[in-house]
Formats: C-alpha cells, structure tokens, sequence
C-alpha cells in the first residue's frame, strides 16, 4: 500500500484506522465535531499548526518530508 496520500482523504482515513469518530478527535482537540468536518475537508489549505493538533489528538506524532531536486531529503518533526 501507498502512504501517500492528500490531506484531505488521509485525515479522515487515518482516523478512522484509529478508530476514533469525529467527536472524539474534537474533543480531544477542544473543539466541536463541524469544526473536525471542516478540517478534514480543508485539505492542502489546512495550517501545520492544526495539523498538528489534529495529529495529537489521534495520538501520533507530525512530521514533514521535504524532497529537494538536488537529492537531499530532510525530515522535519513537528
């Protein structure tokens, strides 16, 4: 299987991987179910500073892969 995915199927797909429904991800990040609807269908428009929160809240950790035409790759843990 592919892990690459775009935000706006991997978010939920993830979540629901995990288990977790969309309140209990809104609760976790304090705030209410539409705003978790309205996160995961954001997609590329999403703020790294909500991912993240979202991240935390399904218990995993964010990290960022940056692939340069060089060659080079670094990994950025958020």
């Amino acid at each position: 299987m592919n892990n690459e995915m775009t935000y706006k199927k991997g978010l939920q797909f993830i979540r629901k991987k995990t288990g977790l429904s969309q309140k209990n991800v809104a609760d976790a990040m304090g705030i209410t179910q539409s705003g978790i609807v309205a996160i995961e269908k954001r997609g590329e428009a999403l703020k790294i500073k909500t991912l993240k929160r979202y991240v935390h809240a399904i218990d995993g950790k964010l990290s960022i892969k940056i692939d340069l035409s060089s060659g080079i790759c670094i990994t950025l843990h958020v």
